[in-house]
């Protein structure tokens, strides 16, 4: 009688330290290495009576969307290889739109087949200091299109 006593208080309290031990373990989803950042412009755009307005864009305002794109331009070796980078802001809302091309990264196609990440860290770092000039396709510096509320390309 006194085992069954000893193996009810035991069997008693391993239940109760089960149930109060126990915790429900929380799921913690993986890091996410996505970043969203909404894109602006802003600049003072010349008028063709000598004035200036001033212009604003920013991402998921007044519909307009951010893009980024590349064109590049293969030749074959011992030519180099050009890769345009321009950023565009346009909108289906509004017609004013902004499209900035910053310059030609040259190289080899033959040994990569696009520019590598050092490669373009190199282009960005080092033209973000230099003179750079206005340039037709943004081939010798780099190239802004702007239009205006009527449509026109300027």
């Amino acid at each position: 009688m006194k085992n069954i006593i000893i193996i009810a208080v035991f069997s008693i309290t391993s239940l109760l330290m089960m149930s109060v031990s126990c915790v429900e373990h929380e799921v913690v989803p993986p890091p996410n290495n996505d970043i969203d950042l909404n894109a602006h412009f802003q600049a003072y755009i010349g008028t063709a009576g000598g004035g200036a307005n001033q212009v604003e864009m920013t991402q998921n305002v007044s519909g307009y969307t951010g893009s980024a794109s590349n064109t590049s331009i293969i030749n074959a070796s011992p030519i180099a290889s050009q890769m345009v980078y321009s950023s565009r802001m346009s909108s289906f809302q509004q017609t004013k739109a902004i499209e900035i091309k910053l310059g030609a990264l040259n190289w080899d196609a033959a040994v990569d087949i696009e520019p590598t990440k050092s490669m373009f860290a190199d282009f960005h770092n080092g033209s973000a200091s230099a003179n750079i000039l206005f340039s037709d396709q943004a081939l010798n510096g780099f190239e802004v299109k702007y239009t205006d509320d009527s449509g026109m390309e300027w």
